[in-house]
C-alpha cells in the first residue's frame, strides 16, 4: 500500500470504518460522520492515490451522491473536490487534517442533500478561477468590504 495510504489507515477516524484490504492500492470503507444523513447508514468510499492527491468517490458511483456536479464539488471522474488547498496525506499530521477536510466535505454534502443548496459560505470557483476568486476576497478583506464582495460574488443584493 502506497506510504500515503498507510498514513491514512493509521489515522482512520472513528466516523470511518475500514474495510479489510480489497485491493493494494486503495482503501475501502464506511463513513458515519455525526448529524449527516449517512450517521446511521454510512456511505461506503473508496480513497486511491492519485499523483500527490488522494482521490475520494464512491466504490460504485452514483449510489448515494450525483455522478458529476460542480456545484456539489464531484468532478467529472466522479472523485471528490475536497479544495484547492486539499493536502496530500504525506505525513501522519497531514492525514489528520486530510480527514477532517473529508470530514467537512461530507457534512456539506449532507446539508446540500437535505436542501438541494451547497452552501456558498463553503465554495469557491473551480480550478484557477477559485485562486483569482481568493485573491480577490483577500484583497477585499484588506480593504475593508469583504462582506461586500462576498453577498456580490453569490449574486445576493448588497
Amino acid at each position: 500500500m502506497p506510504q500515503r495510504l498507510v498514513f491514512l489507515e493509521k489515522t482512520t477516524p472513528a466516523w470511518f470504518t475500514a474495510e479489510p484490504k480489497s485491493a493494494p492500492d486503495a482503501l475501502s470503507g464506511v463513513a458515519r460522520p455525526a448529524d449527516t444523513v449517512w450517521s446511521q447508514d454510512g456511505l461506503a468510499l473508496i480513497l486511491r492515490l492519485d499523483g500527490n492527491r488522494i482521490a475520494v468517490s464512491e466504490p460504485v458511483p452514483v449510489t448515494r451522491l450525483p455522478g458529476r456536479c460542480a456545484e456539489r464539488h464531484i468532478q467529472m471522474d466522479r472523485t471528490f473536490c475536497l479544495g484547492l488547498d486539499a493536502l496530500g496525506a504525506g505525513s501522519i499530521d497531514e492525514a489528520r487534517i486530510w480527514w477532517a477536510h473529508l470530514e467537512q466535505w461530507l457534512q456539506l454534502q449532507s446539508l446540500a442533500d437535505e436542501t438541494g443548496l451547497w452552501p456558498d459560505a463553503h465554495a469557491l470557483d473551480h480550478g484557477h478561477a477559485g485562486e483569482w476568486q481568493r485573491a480577490a476576497q483577500r484583497l477585499a478583506d484588506e480593504l475593508g468590504f469583504g462582506e461586500e464582495y462576498r453577498r456580490a460574488h453569490a449574486g445576493l443584493p448588497s
